[in-house]
């Protein structure tokens, strides 16, 4: 009976140190997603551009994106920290059509941000530091 206590002790203190680390690396491995996902919007987004001499619509840009001709992006990408992976990444294009912004909302699923005609960023809600983010423009 002791040697059942003593296996248990130890089980319980191996899971104690795994569990922290596991989630560790899937929020690491979620956020070089997002990473990868950024790189493919950025360049469908600048190939895009120089097709057509602006950035598309804020509302439906992946479509917009998918169906262009020649298509510059083949599936849509969604923002797994947003509504269970089901929505698209937040796209903002500023007034005057030069720069654009492509977030994620975060860990705290509250990232709010927007973009200047001079293409400065602005974040309402969240750390740009921490919350990722991919734009032409700076802050």
């Amino acid at each position: 009976m002791l040697e059942l206590l003593v296996a248990m002790l130890i089980f319980s203190v191996l899971l104690a140190y795994t569990i922290p680390t596991i989630r560790h690396y899937q929020r690491e491995a979620v956020r070089e997603h997002i990473s990868g996902d950024f790189n493919l919007l950025s360049t469908a987004l600048r190939i895009y551009h120089g097709n057509h001499g602006q950035y598309p619509a804020e509302k439906d840009y992946q479509s917009i994106l998918m169906a262009d001709k020649p298509r510059v992006l083949a599936k849509p990408l969604a923002d797994p920290f947003s509504d269970y992976g089901n929505t698209n990444y937040i796209y903002k294009v500023s007034p005057n059509q030069h720069f654009y912004l492509v977030y994620s909302v975060g860990l705290l699923g509250n990232g709010n941000a927007t973009i200047s005609d001079a293409g400065k960023i602005t974040f309402q809600i969240g750390d740009p530091r921490i919350e990722k983010w991919e734009s032409n423009g700076k802050l």
